[in-house]
């Protein structure tokens, strides 16, 4: 079976269609779910080995782990992908793709987190009812032939169906959505892309502040304790008594274990700090597509309502400003399943992240009490005069 054929299994055709649910309007999904597997990146190069770069694996499964596509991909292709689908989708919320980086690219500490991001960023794509099923997908995920690619860039290159035209294919229930209904969604995503963009940079600033307090201001405080009570050793050490020289080996003992300490803080970061900040750093990529959702929809809403002004005025048809309406009603249906599937993702996404972050937290503050207690049983091990 071709590539062409086998991305059949994902999808027969394009659909949008949204349903009406007890949890209000959704994006309704038309294929059966599939996932992404994003490993096995390999420098590859071309024109004989003088433009070098990184391509990874993407292995494509159904719901029973059957595999449906394998193709390697190079940044250059993911980023190819996301400016047609940011083109086509300009009024969904498409995930922004990681930023290019020209130094270090092939270090592999980098090769692994960018690969953690591409991951992530697939899944997303994935998850997405109407995204998974879109054409331009398929191709990246599919499509092996070199030929086939180049044609099927250019047929996505020339797609009509973009920005406010994707709403022509959009099917939406006939109930009317009332006026203050309308409003009410207004205002409520309104506020809502507002105050979720001051919370993350809020959120983001606090994991800067607190990376930076890690890795300086607490290693420096527990390594300045372990250099002051070696210090304070090196004191005890002049006499050479037994019980003194016990201490003196307590203290030095202590010295280290709070020495270690502070590099455990330095470290700690790159384990939870680090992953919920790039966490953080892509749902505020995500929150940019917001204000052009709303803004297009308060335009498409007052055209509705000048309309209905002007068939009063005798200026335009009935018919017409039905026509407008309708479209009106499409555009708050579509949007309002847009939201209620990015609610849906938000939920289990910063669970997810948060509950990581705190099993993370927790293992590493579990690492310290038994530095302390262990410490402290040398001293107790000393005994008394008495």
């Amino acid at each position: 079976m071709d590539n062409e054929n086998k991305s059949d299994k994902v999808s027969d055709a394009f659909s949008a269609v949204v349903v009406e649910t007890s949890e209000g309007p959704q994006w309704k999904q038309t294929v059966r779910p599939y996932s992404c597997v994003v490993k096995c990146p390999r420098k590859d190069s071309k024109f004989r080995g003088i433009k070098t770069f990184m391509t990874y694996q993407i292995t494509t499964l159904n719901p029973d782990g059957d595999v449906l596509g394998d193709v390697r991909r190079r940044y250059k292709q993911f980023w190819w992908l996301y400016e047609r689908l940011a083109v086509k989708y300009k009024f969904l919320c498409v995930p922004p793709l990681p930023v290019r980086q020209i130094v270090g690219r092939y270090e592999n500490a980098f090769i692994q987190q960018r690969m953690g991001q591409l991951q992530q960023w697939l899944d997303r794509i994935c998850k997405h009812p109407i995204i998974c099923v879109s054409d331009v997908l398929k191709h990246f995920l599919f499509c092996r032939d070199l030929n086939l690619w180049k044609s099927g860039k250019r047929r996505a290159e020339k797609d009509y169906f973009v920005g406010a035209a994707f709403f022509s294919m959009v099917k939406c229930p006939h109930d009317d959505l009332q006026t203050f209904a309308v409003e009410e969604f207004h205002d409520n995503i309104n506020n809502f892309a507002r105050n979720m963009e001051e919370s993350i940079k809020m959120s983001e600033q606090t994991m800067q502040e607190m990376n930076k307090k890690y890795k300086t201001a607490f290693r420096r405080q527990f390594i300045h304790m372990g250099k002051s009570l070696d210090a304070l050793a090196k004191t005890f050490a002049f006499y050479r008594g037994e019980r003194s020289q016990e201490l003196t080996a307590a203290m030095r003992h202590t010295s280290r274990m709070y020495t270690t300490v502070g590099h455990l803080f330095a470290a700690q970061p790159k384990l939870d700090i680090k992953p919920y900040a790039e966490f953080l750093k892509h749902y505020e990529g995500l929150l940019m597509s917001l204000p052009d959702m709303i803004s297009f929809h308060k335009d498409t809403t007052s055209k509705d309502e000048d309309c209905r002004l002007e068939v009063k005025d005798g200026r335009i048809t009935s018919q017409n400003a039905d026509q407008v309406h309708r479209r009106a009603q499409v555009v708050t249906y579509a949007l309002m399943a847009e939201m209620n599937h990015f609610h849906k993702v938000k939920t289990e996404d910063f669970k997810r992240s948060l509950e990581i972050f705190l099993q993370n937290q927790i293992a590493f503050f579990k690492q310290i009490p038994p530095k302390l207690e262990e410490a402290l049983t040398v001293y107790q091990s000393i005994g008394t005069y008495m």
